[in-house]
């Protein structure tokens, strides 16, 4: 793919995001979340479908939530690339992906199979990326 086609897709899916996003936080209004808790799922999803996914190859979001992609990005990406994160912005990506999920699933842009797949991984891997992070935070090496 060439570079100005790549730029051209990703342009289009950030587009069509922003409009899901905005639906998304419109749904999390109306549960009851605070600003702040909204505010905070939405830039978070956000940094998650607009440049993580996008970051390689445009990628929609229904792709986010297989367990590679939320592994890759909450167990290497967060924790090496992303240096103003910490344990509770693990937590928090692990919430709001599930909720996101849950609401892709609700519009039927993902299938129940794939949102049980990612509850699992973040169920089971959850622990291991705080670990991680931790020793990352922790590490006085040599860089």
């Amino acid at each position: 793919m060439e570079y100005e086609e790549y730029l051209a897709k990703c342009k289009k899916i950030r587009k069509e995001n922003n409009d899901l996003l905005n639906t998304f936080a419109e749904l999390l209004k109306d549960k009851g979340l605070s600003k702040k808790t909204v505010e905070k799922h939405k830039s978070n999803l956000d940094f998650y479908i607009n440049e993580f996914l996008l970051l390689i190859e445009p990628k929609q979001p229904e792709a986010g939530v297989s367990g590679f992609e939320v592994d890759h990005f909450l167990g290497y990406y967060l924790i090496k690339k992303c240096m103003w994160g910490g344990k509770h912005t693990i937590k928090d990506y692990c919430a709001g992906l599930k909720k996101f999920y849950k609401f892709m699933l609700d519009k039927n842009r993902i299938e129940d199979f794939e949102y049980q797949e990612l509850k699992e991984t973040i169920k089971e891997r959850k622990s291991l990326w705080l670990e991680e992070m931790e020793d990352w935070l922790d590490y006085d090496g040599p860089w």
